[in-house]
């Protein structure tokens, strides 16, 4: 009776992420998570000042959603902006939190200064987004932001799942070396085989996909988009399906700035939410040959 009742919950599980799946296929990917750096890769004596600008939006790298720093909001109850913590893990593997950005309505922007020999880890942080899914009494499928004792649901309304997503938002700047990027261990990670900061047109390289810091033995989808999707007329992005491997080798034929996405779906960990949403996206650069 108990395996019954086991392959009967998973059977209703695989239903639900596929139903979803579909559902949210316009919106999980379109709307990217960025964070686009000046420079990836500077040189000198001199302290160095970079700009950080970041945005949610469907044309990479233009902005339509700009963040609002997290620590400046005294009500969470009044959002006008997603909030979100802007971070970095220095070469030397200390973490500085909480850089001043500011929001700039359709994108966000900051700067930081760079002191130390190496590589720095950038990650925009945010909080868990919570969402419920629900059907109205004519039968349409529609959503809201929050949990399930948090939000204000039509008469009638059927509830159709819980979830939590949390994405994680990243990009690398170097300072006079190229040094191993200290990881988060945690969520979503992408992980390039040499250096994210040693890329060129022309070549190909290899990436690993992690999850809480191990190799992900998950089937996943990747994508590979390369900036100013507003001046084509199709993304032209790159996809790869992942079964039975963590690494994926991508050839980047031309020099930009690129996004790389990928989104995992799992059966919650928190109590009363059903399904785990977790999201990558990270900015690197492809240098000329």
């Amino acid at each position: 009776m108990k395996i019954t009742n086991l392959m009967t919950q998973l059977k209703n599980l695989v239903w639900l992420i596929s139903y979803l799946s579909f559902f949210f296929s316009a919106n999980s990917l379109a709307h990217g998570r960025w964070l686009l750096p000046s420079h990836t890769n500077i040189s000198g004596n001199a302290e160095h000042v970079i700009t950080l600008d970041m945005a949610i939006s469907n044309d990479l790298f233009q902005g339509h959603y700009g963040f609002i720093q997290a620590s400046q909001i005294a009500d969470m109850s009044k959002l006008t902006a997603t909030p979100a913590s802007l971070d970095v893990i220095l070469p030397d593997g200390v973490w500085r939190k909480d850089i001043p950005f500011h929001w700039l309505k359709i994108r966000s922007s900051g700067f930081d200064t760079l002191t130390q020999t190496g590589t720095h880890h950038y990650v925009l942080n945010q909080p868990p987004v919570y969402f419920v899914i629900f059907k109205d009494a004519s039968g349409k499928l529609d959503r809201r932001f929050g949990k399930l004792s948090q939000v204000d649901l039509p008469s009638g309304a059927e509830v159709v799942s819980t979830m939590r997503y949390m994405p994680s938002i990243h990009t690398f700047v170097s300072r006079n070396a190229l040094t191993k990027p200290h990881r988060l261990n945690k969520g979503l990670e992408l992980i390039a085989s040499n250096h994210p900061n040693d890329l060129f047109a022309g070549e190909s390289a290899q990436f690993e996909i992690y999850f809480s810091g191990k190799p992900l033995n998950e089937e996943i989808e990747v994508q590979v988009v390369k900036g100013n999707t507003r001046y084509r007329n199709e993304r032209n992005q790159q996809t790869f399906n992942l079964k039975n491997s963590h690494k994926f080798t991508v050839n980047f034929a031309e020099a930009g700035m690129y996004l790389i996405e990928a989104e995992l779906k799992r059966p919650s960990t928190e109590t009363g939410i059903e399904l785990d949403r977790w999201a990558l996206f990270t900015t690197l650069e492809v240098s000329p040959e």
